[in-house]
Formats: structure tokens, sequence, C-alpha cells
């Protein structure tokens, strides 16, 4: 029987995974349909719906898992927060899997960074605007909406130019690009490095 994390099921989302991958090669995210998922992984709707509600559901799940992964590969003892070295780190991660990023990051509407909003609100907006003289809530919402759509947008269209900057440069752009009351002057570069 196909129930929910056996291992049928995870190879069927795996194969629906794969398609919506596949398919987005040859076609914009906005025109993929359950259709034609289903006809790329050749499986059924009614199978696609056990697993998600829609595609948009799809994408949610699958960042979700990319974000675990992330997280899991990522060792913050050895990176100083908005630091080159964390930057890179989380910007090799992208670049491995652009394919699913150029999709997702072309979804966001709303608070870009949805997966660990309360962790990026309470362990690193708050504590900076705080440790810099900034106590108002209102006014911190405002640092967060402009790091995490700035950080987004810049993101996204790295993805879209296939990463052609490194990702050491692209580093030390958006640690340039930040606030400057985040910025550790001892983490600045002097220029970014033409590419």
């Amino acid at each position: 029987m196909n129930t929910k994390n056996n291992q049928r099921f995870k190879d069927n989302e795996k194969r629906f995974e794969q398609a919506l991958l596949q398919l987005s090669k040859t076609m914009p995210y906005q025109k993929m349909t359950v259709r034609a998922l289903c006809e790329q992984a050749h499986l059924n709707r009614t199978t696609f719906y056990a697993h998600y509600y829609d595609i948009e559901d799809m994408i949610e799940k699958m960042e979700a898992h990319m974000h675990e992964d992330l997280l899991a590969r990522f060792d913050t003892t050895n990176h100083a927060l908005f630091s080159p070295s964390s930057f890179t780190t989380f910007l090799h991660y992208i670049k491995d899997h652009q394919s699913f990023y150029r999709i997702a990051l072309h979804t966001r509407h709303i608070f870009p960074l949805q997966q660990g909003y309360d962790p990026l609100w309470k362990e690193v907006i708050q504590p900076l605007c705080i440790q810099n003289g900034i106590t108002d809530p209102d006014e911190m919402t405002y640092y967060l909406i402009y790091f995490q759509a700035g950080f987004t947008m810049a993101l996204r269209h790295w993805v879209d130019t296939n990463c052609q900057m490194s990702e050491k440069q692209f580093a030390q752009l958006l640690i340039l690009c930040l606030p400057s009351i985040w910025q550790e002057k001892k983490n600045l570069p002097k220029e970014v490095p033409a590419y």
C-alpha cells in the first residue's frame, strides 16, 4: 500500500520533483500544469494530489526539504553572521541547485524568506537593530522587509544569469548591499572584483 512516507510514496515524490525540474528547461513555471507534471512523471493526477494541493504547494515542500538540507550542511560555528564565508557556503548550495531555485525565486511575492522567518527575526534582525539603537518594532520590520526583498531579488537575478558571478564575488557584493548599521567593518571587502 502506498502510504505517506513509505518507499513508494517517496519514490513518487522524487519523480514529481524531477518532472518539475525537467519541465522547467522547456517552459516557464507559470505555464506548468498538474497535467504536464503528471505526464512528465508518468504518474496520474490522483497520485499528484495525494502528495500536494497544487504546484505551489509542491514547490514549498521541495524548498522546505532543501532548506533543511542546507541548514544541515551549514556550520554556524565557523561562520560569522553576514560574513563572506557564511554567504559563500549558502551560495554554493544555491548554485548547485539553481534549476530549482530559478523556479522557487520566481514565486516570491511577500516576505521572500518564509522559511526561517522567526529565527531570522529573533536571532538576526532584532539583535542587530537593538545593538544599533533601533528598538521600535515597526522600524525593525522595515529593515527586515528591506533585507528580505533586496536579498531575494539579488539572488533571483544571480540565478537567472546562470550564476555567472562567482560565489565569492557575489558574497562580497551582498555584504556591501547590507544596511550600513549591520556591516562589520572588518568583513567589508574594499571592492567587488570584476568578473
